[in-house]
């Protein structure tokens, strides 16, 4: 079977999917242990109290300048913050 983009190219074939199994689960576990990663099973539950999202702290989050942008950041902060 072929599948076709939109635009009408074929799409390539897609590589096959990783191996599932008791096996590929203990190596995936072992590796992420290896890199200091311990899987609890609780890493899916939220921890939501209820309160909006703080978008500003987010956003500081989430977005890091550059380093060559850093400074011009900081100038920004200040100013904002004087005001």
């Amino acid at each position: 079977m072929e599948f076709v983009h939109p635009r009408g190219r074929p799409l390539e074939q897609s590589p096959a999917p990783p191996p599932i199994g008791l096996h590929a689960a203990r190596e995936l576990v072992e590796h992420l242990e290896d890199a200091g990663i311990v899987i609890t099973g609780k890493e899916s539950m939220p921890a939501w109290d209820g309160r909006p999202m703080d978008l500003p702290y987010v956003m500081e989050c989430l977005w890091q300048p550059p380093p060559h942008l850093e400074a011009l950041v900081a100038r920004e902060r200040e100013t904002s913050h004087a005001a």
